[in-house]
């Protein structure tokens, strides 16, 4: 399923895809989306099928019954991939926070967590109705829960990468800062100390974004920073007691720079 997956996730040409519908039909969609392609065979395999046990099949005499329906869906096909390369676009560009190639690196990884991906949409114009662009915080803080929806999972890479471009779009994010000890902790790798000391030297202060200012707000109120202090001193002891683990940090401090 992972080269099916990389396969799709793969820019596409939306002529290539009208040709390879109008001389394969319904099979031609198989080049963009299998799901349209299963969606086109179950709904219209069967139409299609009736319509040639009532037709006079002679493509050079009576070409228009056959291949009229092929371009319509071809034209589909087309303008299937035109739309998806569209909606990328204005993702992208609504990222403009971060770096051109971390930009088509978070990409990637939204197109691979269709989740994730639908929610930053929801947030971006035009898909979210509203207007102004996403900010950095709060597209950190949306990394930030996917990451804890992962490793609640126990897909630890994943909630690792989600937790690592939350801190690409806003560096200076304790939350991103607090899954990672948590992850790394579930790893059994000592650099979860490093992750979790950093987050106890933290302190918000009036300088703070606004949406940031907020969650350290309501996080105080409610007593869950505390709870997440609580546990960043739970792994800081944890590596403590266990040397034995392996510690990653001197491989990984290139690319978390935030170490």
């Amino acid at each position: 399923m992972g080269r099916i997956g990389e396969f799709y996730r793969r820019k596409k040409n939306p002529w290539l895809a009208f040709v390879l519908v109008v001389l394969l039909g319904p099979f031609g969609f198989l080049y963009h989306s299998w799901k349209t392609a299963l969606a086109i065979l179950l709904v219209v395999g069967p139409l299609w099928i009736a319509f040639l046990r009532n037709t006079r099949f002679d493509l050079i005499a009576v070409p228009w019954a056959h291949y009229s329906a092929l371009v319509i869906m071809a034209g589909f096909a087309s303008l299937q991939i035109k739309g998806r390369q569209d909606e990328e676009a204005h993702t992208a560009a609504a990222l403009s926070m971060m770096a051109p190639s971390e930009v088509a690196s978070l990409m990637e990884f939204l197109k691979a967590n269709p989740k994730l991906y639908k929610r930053v949409k929801a947030t971006i114009p035009p898909f979210s109705g509203r207007d102004g662009q996403i900010s950095a915080t709060e597209l950190a803080l949306l990394l930030s829960t996917y990451g804890l929806y992962r490793l609640e999972r126990g897909d630890l890479s994943g909630a690792a990468g989600s937790y690592l471009y939350s801190m690409r779009v806003f560096p200076e994010n304790p939350m991103a800062w607090a899954g990672m000890a948590e992850t790394y902790a579930a790893w059994g790798d000592l650099i979860a100390g490093r992750w979790a000391r950093k987050v106890l030297s933290f302190q918000p202060n009036e300088g703070d974004t606004e949406p940031l200012a907020r969650v350290f707000a309501d996080a105080a109120e409610n007593g869950t920073l505390d709870e997440m202090k609580a546990r960043m001193r739970a792994i800081v002891r944890a590596c403590a007691q266990h040397p034995e683990w392996r510690d990653s940090y001197t491989l990984k401090r290139g690319l978390y720079r935030e170490l």
